[in-house]
């Protein structure tokens, strides 16, 4: 066999870069897949059921960090802007606001209690 020769630094800077290269492509893909089930009546009364084959859509998500926040965002403002603004008065507030504070109270009167009982 011939002998190893040295390489040079350029040569193996573009090697470092091809492989660093083929390993920041990602291998994960995301496929949907659309079933379609028909059901039919025979005329002898027989439920006939037949699934189609599904038709795979190759999802294209974005890549990169920004464009996975943008469509995060823009979902995020569809959802916002269909909910409506429900307002509960100041009466229902305390009420409320006096149920979780007692809710709180009994928490901190039987801690001791349900930590004993979580030991047997």
């Amino acid at each position: 066999p011939p002998l190893p020769q040295a390489e040079s630094a350029a040569e193996a800077e573009g090697l470092t870069a091809e492989a660093e290269a083929v390993e920041e492509e990602p291998h994960h893909r995301v496929y949907k897949a659309m079933f379609t089930i028909e059901e039919s009546t025979e005329p002898d009364g027989q439920i006939r059921i037949v699934a189609h084959s599904p038709r795979i859509v190759n999802d294209a998500q974005p890549r990169t960090f920004l464009g996975r926040m943008a469509q995060r965002q823009l979902r995020a403002d569809g959802v916002r802007g269909r909910r409506d603004m429900y307002a509960i008065s100041v009466k229902r507030q305390r009420k409320l606001k006096m149920k979780k504070k007692k809710y709180k109270k009994l928490m901190k009167r039987t801690r001791n209690l349900r930590r004993k009982l979580d030991r047997t």
